[in-house]
């Protein structure tokens, strides 16, 4: 509940990438969805969405045994992609629905 990120769809990602491509400007981009929202967050959206009755259980990483050691916050800046008018990224929540009906999981 407290790891903080930008869940991106990849099919988003490539269609992103390939329009930076276009424009031949080189250089470091970061490239995620817009929004942000915990691991928590993320998995009651996808619950919602699918209409699955499962239980989400708040975890706080120092109370996981997961054993991998991630950064709290990990939203990543686009000013650079915005710039050059590319931060043509969907919202997360956009971008959980396309998927999940890509994946036949919504109508």
């Amino acid at each position: 509940a407290d790891q903080i990120l930008s869940p991106t769809y990849t099919m988003n990602l490539a269609q992103n990438v390939a329009a930076l491509l276009k424009i031949k400007k080189y250089g470091l981009y970061h490239m995620s969805s817009k929004g942000s929202c915990s691991w928590y967050e993320f998995t009651r959206e996808i619950l919602r969405l699918t209409g699955l009755k499962t239980k989400a259980v708040l975890v706080k990483t120092d109370d996981s045994k997961a054993g991998v050691v991630r950064p709290r916050y990990s939203v990543l800046s686009k000013a650079k992609l915005t710039k050059l008018g590319l931060n043509q990224m969907r919202h997360w929540r956009e971008n959980l629905k396309v998927y999940l009906r890509e994946k036949g999981y919504l109508a």
